[in-house]
């Protein structure tokens, strides 16, 4: 309905009403007009009003008894992508009196009320609450942009699809929106080669006029990605559910950035003396790839303490230990004399670790050699032993007589996905079979 007329009986004599003309101020966009009494048609349908007013001719003519008024009401149709003002005028109204059959004389034309049409439109902005993060490879259905959709006060509005882009085509996988947790699209594989995504939200996503919606973008990070991803909104193709018109779509609006960054892992553990006791401090700790490249050292602390942190997950690893010194703490006669003892075997050294140390020559057991080169190192006629000053075994590995030149010298990892704590070392002074050796 865009207007609404009274026409008022005269006080002498009953009126029969054969047509009126109807103008409009905008035909444009503009069709069907009708004219109503109350909900009842009284014309016939118009179906494209003319520019310069249309006549209604009644079939039966319009009978207004004297004194009594009849209400006229104007209703048209309004097409999609219409917008503006529109009124309507009544006058050029041709009829007779009933008694007199004379005919009467038209009052002015009459204008109508003004109706302002407008579009339902729809806005999108960045939600604040939700920030820029960080993400790690590998990760499944994560938050990686929100936005927030909001449809005018005209109607509300039924979007039918959603163009997102993702700065990394490569980045995710398995991408949807929701609203509230509950999805409001199709789920899209992957992106096309431009990181574009257009998802088919219809018959899912309508917004209430005047109300807005959370719209949360899901995906799944893919395995071995890194670096940073926005979301960008846009190109959005709405209809309003009332009009069924073309909603303009909003500017693009850049979302969260999202940095992807490797998981990292933590490993640590304790080097102690042989004799389970000692702490090793200033001990030289290295981290390598499976291939021998080093990634990084450390030191013990005044605990025998190391740790790496920021290992990166899935990688793997191998750990060893060193320590040089040009000291002979730990090394005296006494165990030269021991090693002896050991080989003719009259007091058999009563630990792995002690015949590890005794043999200085790397010769896999014990004999005079290894007790001439200690004597030559504490005399200093040799400044180092060929096997080094120390020696390191992981504590989960027990040496025996016949593996200890190999086994158990390093700690591996293969595909690290945990922290690795309590990963300790037993290390012995070389040359040390007594247990004599203090940390100076």
């Amino acid at each position: 309905k865009i207007g609404s007329y009274i026409l008022t009986g005269t006080q002498f004599e009953a009126v029969d009403i054969s047509s009126l003309k109807i103008t409009l101020s905008n035909t444009s966009g503009y069709t069907n007009l009708i004219l109503k009494n109350g909900d009842i048609p009284i014309a016939n349908i118009i179906p494209s009003p003319s520019a310069t007013g249309d006549v209604i001719n009644f079939d039966t003519p319009l009978n207004i008894r004297k004194f009594n008024k009849k209400i006229l009401d104007v209703y048209i149709d309004i097409g999609n992508n219409t917008s503006g003002t529109i009124s309507s005028t009544m006058g050029n109204i041709v009829g007779t009196g009933v008694d007199t059959g004379s005919t009467i004389t038209s009052p002015a034309d009459a204008i109508g009320q003004t109706m302002t049409i407008v579009y339902s439109t729809i806005t999108l902005s960045k939600n604040s609450s939700f920030v820029n993060t960080t993400a790690t490879p590998g990760t499944l259905n994560i938050k990686v942009g929100s936005f927030i959709l909001e449809a005018g006060n005209a109607e509300a509005v039924n979007v039918n699809s959603i163009k997102t882009n993702f700065s990394q085509n490569s980045a995710y996988q398995n991408i949807k929106l929701t609203n509230n947790d509950v999805a409001v699209s199709n789920t899209i594989t992957t992106p096309d080669v431009n990181g574009d995504v257009v998802f088919n939200t219809s018959t899912l996503l309508t917004i209430p006029a005047s109300q807005s919606k959370i719209i949360d973008v899901y995906a799944d990070i893919t395995s071995g990605v890194t670096g940073t991803v926005i979301a960008t909104m846009g190109t959005i193709l709405a209809t309003g559910t009332a009009s069924g018109g073309s909603i303009p779509s909003p500017a693009d609006v850049v979302g969260q950035t999202i940095t992807i960054t490797p998981a990292t892992h933590t490993i640590s553990g304790t080097i102690k003396y042989y004799d389970g006791i000692k702490v090793i401090t200033n001990a030289t700790v290295i981290l390598e790839n499976n291939t021998g490249i080093q990634i990084a050292t450390t030191t013990t602390d005044a605990s025998g303490f190391y740790e790496f942190t920021e290992v990166v997950n899935g990688g793997n690893y191998v750990i060893k230990v060193n320590k040089t010194d040009n000291n002979i703490l730990g090394l005296t006669g006494a165990d030269q004399g021991k090693i002896g003892r050991h080989i003719i075997r009259l007091e058999l050294l009563d630990s792995i670790y002690k015949i590890i140390s005794g043999d200085v020559n790397n010769s896999g057991g014990l004999s005079g050699a290894d007790q001439g080169k200690i004597g030559r190192r504490i005399i200093g006629l040799d400044s180092n032993l060929p096997s080094g000053a120390w020696k390191f075994y992981s504590s989960d590995v027990t040496p025996t007589t016949t593996n200890y030149l190999t086994a158990g010298l390093t700690r591996t990892y293969s595909n690290l996905t945990i922290n690795m704590l309590n990963q300790n070392f037993v290390g012995l002074k070389m040359g040390d079979v007594n247990n004599s050796w203090i940390n100076n």
